[in-house]
């Protein structure tokens, strides 16, 4: 869980669950992707899972095997929606 942009290099493997404001992804994803703002999904990006953004931009080449979802939501509701400890913002 990011307040920024999460970036997956295109050599990277991830399986989790990202939150982020915006994310770039080259590699593999095997989860879910959650972003408040703009995801990307490069040409040598492979997702599967869950794909949820305010924007999602996807190049020529991409793999997706996901559910996606494209609808505003704010950080914060994203981050709420999740178990476990938060992230939070210093005063």
């Amino acid at each position: 869980i990011l307040p920024g942009v999460v970036t997956i290099a295109s050599d990277a493997f991830v399986a989790a669950t990202v939150i982020a404001q915006s994310a770039v992804v080259h590699g593999r994803l095997d989860g879910e992707l959650r972003c408040s703002g703009r995801a990307l999904l490069g040409a040598t990006a492979v997702v599967s899972g869950l794909v949820q953004a305010g924007t999602l931009v996807v190049e020529a080449g991409a793999r997706v095997e996901a559910t996606v979802t494209t609808a505003a939501a704010s950080f914060d509701d994203l981050v709420a929606g999740m178990p476990g400890p938060k992230l939070r913002k210093r005063a």
